[in-house]
């Protein structure tokens, strides 16, 4: 595969250490699905204020371990850790649904589910009629977990992600179309993933979604069955991470050199993409 050339290949720091605090698993038993998305959540974590860790421990009863563990492991520097979080979660997974977890292999995008489902549940999106003013209030289709499924006809992954929220009863009696006159996302969603069903032509950079901006922050890759991730830091610097190679993270360059390069890695399709506040 291509990849940006030296000159691309600029430091955040140039202390090495920066960078080396994005870590994943170390690969075990068929883990890359595990792996891959663990790292994406694990660099978020990273990259966290005190406050946005809060906001992401209280998602759901998985995040309270990892969180702390992760927090545990960045102030040890024993990373070691990130394996144990990853296996906790995967002997919970496997318990909760052991058609879709195992130790032969495990579904990426179902983990996603799991792991952005919402302890509270999502408030009524507010719909109003562009031509008579009448007012509808739904649940959105989503609304325990934040992967949107576009299929594989996304040209625009927000104008998506607005359909899959709106896409039912958009006729009112009159004639008119309900539009939204709330905000989609609740402010306590402080991630969600878009899932993809094949080779995508583009993607967004950013989704701002009302009054809240989302920034790409992961994407994961598969191919001849096998999880892989990159990481889009937020000074916009990107980072790949295979778990069968190397724990930590192996820097690319910008994010703007190599974003005509991000729909594959390493000969494997994006099929997950993961935003973030």
């Amino acid at each position: 595969p291509s990849y940006a050339s030296e000159s691309h290949r600029t430091r955040v720091a140039a202390d090495e250490d920066t960078f080396a605090m994005y870590r994943g698993p170390n690969w075990t038993t068929n883990s890359c699905a595990f792996d891959a998305a663990l790292f994406v959540f694990y660099s978020i974590l990273a990259d966290c204020t005190p406050l946005e860790r809060l906001e992401i421990r209280s998602l759901n009863d998985l995040w309270p371990s990892i969180v702390d563990s992760h927090t545990e492991a960045t102030r040890t520097m024993d990373w070691t850790l990130l394996n144990t979080i990853r296996d906790t979660l995967r002997n919970r997974m496997i318990a909760r649904d052991p058609r879709k977890f195992s130790f032969a292999g495990s579904d990426g995008g179902e983990l996603l589910i799991h792991m952005t489902e919402m302890a509270t549940p999502m408030p009524d999106i507010l719909t109003q009629c562009d031509a008579c003013g009448q007012q509808r209030s739904k649940r959105a289709p989503n609304e325990a977990n934040w992967v949107i499924d576009v299929g594989d006809n996304c040209n625009s992954m927000l104008d998506s992600l607005k359909y899959r929220l709106t896409s039912h009863n958009r006729r009112c009696a009159c004639g008119g179309k309900f539009k939204l006159s709330s905000e989609i996302l609740p402010r306590n969603v402080p991630f969600f993933a878009i899932q993809t069903a094949g080779a995508v032509r583009s993607f967004n950079a950013t989704m701002r979604v009302y009054r809240t901006r989302y920034y790409l922050r992961g994407i994961i890759y598969l191919g001849d069955y096998h999880f892989t991730s990159r990481y889009i830091s937020k000074s916009k610097t990107v980072y790949r991470y295979d778990g069968v190679q190397q724990q930590h993270a192996v820097l690319e360059g910008q994010f703007q050199a190599l974003a005509g390069e991000l729909r594959k890695l390493n000969e494997r399709d994006a099929v997950i993409f993961i935003y973030s506040t």
